[in-house]
């Protein structure tokens, strides 16, 4: 978690807020991405990539699989501290 803390605020969101960059380095690798048709970043929402998203198979396969591999671990991490505070009984 500290390492997920860590990287928040020292990653970068695009290659324009490298800070360790200069700034001939920061167009060399924007024109990268742009020879690539890759795109810096979008912040709008394309509701057919929604649709598309929620259409296809195999994003419902891990949807699935997540849900499924997390179910036995909330039961044990949710009575694991039960089970630890309670006094040992004499039957």
């Amino acid at each position: 978690m500290c390492m997920g803390v860590i990287f928040l605020f020292v990653m970068p969101d695009n290659q324009m807020n490298a800070r360790w960059l200069s700034k001939e380095d920061r167009l060399l690798a924007i024109e990268r991405i742009r020879v690539n048709q890759q795109g810096v970043g979008n912040k709008h929402w394309k509701f057919y990539q929604l649709k598309e998203a929620l259409l296809d198979p195999l994003s419902w396969a891990f949807f699935f699989y997540a849900l499924i591999a997390d179910i036995p671990n909330g039961k044990f991490l949710s009575y694991s501290k039960i089970f630890r505070n309670q006094p040992p009984t004499n039957q």
